[in-house]
Order: C-alpha cells, then sequence, then structure tokens
C-alpha cells in the first residue's frame, strides 16, 4: 500500500508538472472514468463471452453499416406437455465496410430482385459483376447518405468546391505544407495552362489530324 501511494503521488505530482493543477484533476477524473468502463466492458466479456466477430458487429450496427433482417429461435425447451418455450433468440444482419456501402446494396438489390436471404441464413455477398451493367443508377437514392453527411457537417457546401479544393492545394495529393510554396500543387485548370504555354494549340491540332487522316491542313499564324 505504501509503495502503491508513493506511486501515485508520483504520478500526480509529474502530471501537475505537466499539466498544471487544473489539467492533472480532469485527468485523473477522466481516467477514473476509464477505469469504470473498462471494467464494465471487462465484466460482459466475461459473463457474455464475447467474440470478436460479435464486437464487430456492434461497432457496425453503431455506424448504421447493417441491415436488420429479423429474428429467429435458436434454442428452445420443452417443460413437460407444455409447448416449448423459445430461451435464446438472436438477429440477423447484413453489413458491410461503411454506411454508404450498406444504402447502395439495399437500392441496387431492390433493382435487381436480389434479397439478403433470411436471418438465420444471410446472403450478404457483393452484386456479381454480369449485373453491374444492369444497374439503373439514377434510380439509386442517397438521400440517407447526404442526411448522415449533414448530420456529422461534413456535407460539402458551395464553398467547398472548388478547383482548389479538388485539384489543388486543398486536395490530398498536394505535399506541400504551405498552399503558397513553389511546390504547392496546381489546380486542374493552371496545371492545362503550363503544359500549353509556348505551344500553339491549332498547330498541334493540325499535326494530329495530319498524322491520323493523311489530311494536310493548313497551319495557322501564331
Amino acid at each position: 500500500m505504501l509503495a502503491y501511494e508513493a506511486a501515485d503521488e508520483a504520478g500526480k505530482s509529474v502530471a501537475e508538472s505537466i499539466l498544471g493543477e487544473a489539467g492533472a484533476s480532469y485527468l485523473s477524473t477522466f481516467m477514473t472514468a476509464y477505469s469504470a468502463v473498462m471494467l464494465a466492458y471487462l465484466a460482459i466479456q466475461l459473463v457474455y463471452a464475447c467474440e470478436e466477430e460479435e464486437i464487430s458487429l456492434m461497432a457496425k450496427k453503431e455506424l448504421s453499416s447493417c441491415t436488420y433482417l429479423g429474428s429467429w429461435c435458436a434454442q428452445y425447451v420443452t417443460v413437460g406437455i407444455s409447448p416449448s418455450i423459445c430461451i435464446e433468440k438472436r438477429k440477423g444482419y447484413c453489413c458491410y465496410n461503411s454506411p454508404l456501402s450498406r444504402i447502395i446494396q439495399e437500392q441496387v438489390r431492390t433493382q435487381l430482385g436480389m434479397g439478403f436471404g433470411s436471418a438465420e441464413n444471410p446472403i450478404c455477398g457483393g452484386i456479381p459483376v454480369e449485373d453491374i451493367q444492369n444497374i439503373d443508377w439514377t434510380k439509386v437514392n442517397l438521400d440517407e447518405w447526404l442526411g448522415i453527411l449533414a448530420q456529422n457537417d461534413v456535407l460539402p457546401g458551395p464553398d467547398d468546391i472548388n478547383l482548389d479544393l479538388l485539384t489543388g492545394t486543398g486536395s490530398s495529393l498536394n505535399l506541400a505544407d504551405d498552399p503558397s510554396a513553389d511546390d504547392a500543387r496546381l489546380n486542374s485548370f493552371e496545371r492545362a495552362k503550363v503544359r500549353f504555354e509556348g505551344n500553339n494549340i491549332d498547330d498541334i491540332r493540325h499535326q494530329l489530324l495530319d498524322s491520323t487522316t493523311g489530311y494536310k491542313g493548313e497551319p495557322s499564324t501564331p
């Protein structure tokens, strides 16, 4: 106990020196709450023996990435002459990597006349390649996906859609930390201007026409 208290006091001193008294107090409260959550999580694992795939299912359900297929009785028990009683009921889902994947699956399967199977025997595979050409994408309703983006404040607005953000300094392909740096990524329009700088577009067009059709056009005057 003495060693524990000494270590605890030493930890508080270090936390206070780094975060200050208020920060150390907040950290202590946070760690207490975190410890309680982890103990509860451990208790659930000990009592229910959750498998990794069941934990993954819970996470995907919270992310709206699963289609609920219904429930079924997995185990019955009969007592005397009374009717069988269901003592274990299970639920069936088809889960995907994202809410968008799940929404597209639901929309496309309806079009193609494909189902998800039953709760007990789900059919959660991908769309066959030969059926993709039969999808009418104009009928795929993505309102739910747009609602999820809006709810989480990540739905792009007019100010988020421009060439610089999509293809230039705001693009994930831009490796420069400073947008004004010489090596900053130019947007697609600026890159096209650089490529054609010093070239006469009409001359290039005539050269391509000559090489592909044999037609000898008159080059333009720069």
